[in-house]
């Protein structure tokens, strides 16, 4: 019988310590990111994600131990940093329940990006919600953007264009010329012709054009 194929490619040629903090005794499965093992219970993303609820579905084939099951025999998540990893544990192990340990932008984009790729729309929602009170309207933008998440889009696209500050130099080298030139056009509109409100068709079809571009 050939060898149980994975969603995610072993690597048992780079070297592996575990993590400091998410190797947890009494953890049920083992991941390995970059060089790192992370020990956790598989109860989260066997619940959470499609993607892992389908792995996890896969037969271990007789007499061979299940993939994830030791340091040994890893789940290898293929391009994923030991540092994401372990900013994307800490939605389901906080140091506290009252504080989250994540803040900047940079983290929750971590965690946004990796919910993303494997599918666990509870955490995906709840990093947009952080992201979208913290974050720079430019950062929201363009993380909506790479991760195709319209709604989000257009509603970053609202706040921008309804703000009272023009876009910065480095706001704009960010999101580029189209993108500048379209924000600052419905801006302009909305001052001149809408009182300051945003025409949510001029607003949508600036968007098109900008998508079709």
């Amino acid at each position: 019988m050939g060898k149980r194929t994975s969603y995610f490619d072993a690597s048992a040629s780079t070297p592996r310590n575990r993590h400091e903090r998410f190797y947890l005794p009494d953890g049920n499965v083992i991941f390995q990111a970059e060089g790192t093992l992370f020990k956790v219970h598989r109860y989260f993303f066997l619940q959470g994600s499609k993607v892992f609820e389908d792995m996890f579905s896969l037969p271990s084939p007789p007499g061979e131990d299940y993939e994830g099951g030791s340091d040994d025999q890893p789940i290898y998540l293929e391009g994923t940093t030991s540092l994401d990893l372990a900013r994307f544990l800490t939605v389901f192990y906080p140091r506290t329940v009252c504080k989250p340990d994540l803040e900047t932008t940079g983290e929750w984009a971590s965690v946004l990006a990796l919910a993303v790729k494997w599918q666990f729309e509870d955490v995906q929602a709840l990093a947009v919600a952080r992201l979208s009170a913290d974050a720079p309207l430019v950062d929201q933008i363009l993380l909506a953007r790479a991760h195709r998440l319209p709604e989000w889009l257009y509603d970053a696209h609202v706040r921008i264009c309804s703000r009272y500050e023009p876009l910065s130099l480095d706001e704009g080298r960010r999101l580029g010329v189209d993108e500048t030139v379209v924000i600052s056009d419905v801006r302009q509109y909305n001052i001149r012709c809408n009182r300051g409100n945003v025409d949510h068709d001029k607003l949508r079809a600036a968007l098109r054009l900008l998508q079709q571009g």
